[in-house]
């Protein structure tokens, strides 16, 4: 119904139409999107629910670039709200008492599919970069198992790049937005915070962030852990505690490298034994200096 034009780097339109009576207003493309709304769906015998958009967008090229005739790099955008899986048999609705599998609730997520940049040499000879996959996810995981004193619950998060340059996006999943700003890569982190784990009367809690990345041609394997809380004990109490444990670990070609520190109590009946402990350690041969964020 209205055409809005304004001027910027270039002319951008946007155009508002009726559809079943809700405004829906047209960005300037060209782009191709698609979202759909799922309440449940069953497959398998696992349930999922969400709402997911696909997006096919064309990348912005100088003048210089479109005037010697570069071809723009294309990209596809997916985003995703409002995830619930259910991996396993769900028993009685309502009731997780009985379920036995792995549950992720609270989903969101965004990712970029990029096709590379063009790049032109001093033979004026136009080249195309490799492409990249990047994006973020995140919700609350837990595994149910029924009749056994095993489980744990936790929120996780996702980040990738595996492209060298930062990604700046916007996703549109529905009604809602999600900005994408995900730091040059190329790297996989994974992230759990509030994580809980009780195995057979064992418990461990936690924050805890896994990344593996790319350094000088070399992969390695960055771990980071905060507010650690480990109790072993006889179901009933704990015999041996470690409590506000932090840790920094780099694993590499060259072995394993890092600190850990935290508060030990001992409460075997008629020894208690409580201190600060501390332990740093290399396994290689060359001098480890890094700073890893907790």
């Amino acid at each position: 119904r209205d055409l809005v034009r304004s001027r910027g780097l270039g002319d951008v339109y946007k155009r508002q139409l009726n559809v079943g009576g809700s405004n829906v207003i047209l960005p300037s493309g060209p782009f191709l999107r698609v979202t759909a709304t799922i309440p449940e769906a069953v497959i398998f015998g696992s349930s999922l629910s969400g709402t997911f958009s696909f997006e096919q967008s064309v990348g912005q090229l100088t003048q210089e670039a479109q005037d010697r005739g570069v071809v723009p790099p294309k990209f596809i955008k997916i985003g995703v709200t409002n995830l619930n899986i259910f991996l396993g048999d769900r028993a009685d609705a309502g009731e997780d008492d009985d379920d036995a599998g792995l549950a992720i609730t609270n989903g969101t997520g965004a990712f970029v599919i990029k096709s590379g940049s063009f790049v032109t040499d001093e033979n004026n000879v136009t080249t195309q970069l490799p492409g990249s996959f990047s994006g973020q996810a995140s919700g609350t995981v837990a595994l149910f198992i029924p009749g056994a004193d095993v489980g744990f619950s936790g929120n996780f998060s996702l980040r990738v790049n595996t492209g060298e340059e930062e990604v700046q996006e916007v996703v549109q999943v529905g009604g809602q937005t999600i900005n994408l700003n995900i730091e040059a890569g190329p790297y996989l982190q994974v992230a759990a915070t509030g994580l809980e784990l009780n195995l057979l009367g064992q418990t461990l809690s936690g924050n805890f962030v896994f990344e593996q990345a790319t350094e000088n041609g070399q992969q390695i394997l960055r771990i980071a852990a905060s507010d650690v809380f480990i109790g072993i004990g006889d179901g009933t109490q704990n015999l041996i505690s470690i409590n506000q444990g932090r840790a920094a670990i780099r694993i590499d070609q060259n072995g394993i490298a890092g600190a850990i520190s935290g508060n030990f109590t001992e409460s075997i009946p008629g020894i208690t034994i409580s201190a600060n402990m501390s332990l740093l350690f290399n396994t290689g041969t060359i001098a480890v200096m890094e700073t890893i964020e907790i």
